[in-house]
């Protein structure tokens, strides 16, 4: 081969690389999305990018952080509504959009519901261990925390059986 034309090639490989590695060295915006257990957005939620840069989800749940390099990040977010949520995200393209679902407390009680209901006292345990701390001082969830040891000691099927 021609050396004039492996230069011409050694060039034109280097010109195509420059956005690769110019992407690896600056910053972008990492948008995404925050929707709860339904794929309903959630609003005013405050997400954290890996333990430092702050921002809310708006009204249709989208988010950004305006200046991140490529690579893995976590989101993290507490809310009092929802489940504690901590995602890695995979930034890889400047064009990647992160999805993260959190849990609201509806869902959560809806699932140890269902989960008592069917008898499926593993699901339940899992749903009420996933609880928030804030949320474990209330009504609703001693009332459901009751009904599980009830049905997890085994009374419930002695009371099954005098009834019948």
């Amino acid at each position: 081969m021609n050396r004039g034309y492996a230069a011409i090639l050694t060039i034109c490989g280097a010109i195509a690389a420059v956005p690769y590695f110019a992407a690896c060295a600056s910053t972008h915006a990492l948008n995404g999305m925050l929707y709860d257990q339904d794929a309903r957005p959630v609003p005013n939620y405050e997400l954290v990018l890996d333990g430092k840069a702050r921002t809310y989800t708006d009204v249709n749940g989208r988010f950004d952080f305006p200046k991140v390099k490529i690579g893995t990040h976590i989101i993290s977010g507490d809310d009092a509504r929802y489940e504690a949520i901590r995602a890695t995200c995979e930034f890889r393209r400047v064009t990647d959009i992160a999805h993260v679902r959190a849990t609201s407390i509806d869902g959560l009680y809806r699932a140890i519901d269902e989960s008592l209901g069917l008898g499926d006292l593993q699901a339940a345990a899992y749903a009420l261990a996933r609880m928030p701390p804030s949320e474990r001082a209330s009504p609703d969830y001693g009332l459901y925390a009751a009904i599980y040891r009830f049905r997890s000691s085994g009374d419930a099927a002695e009371l099954e059986g005098i009834a019948q």
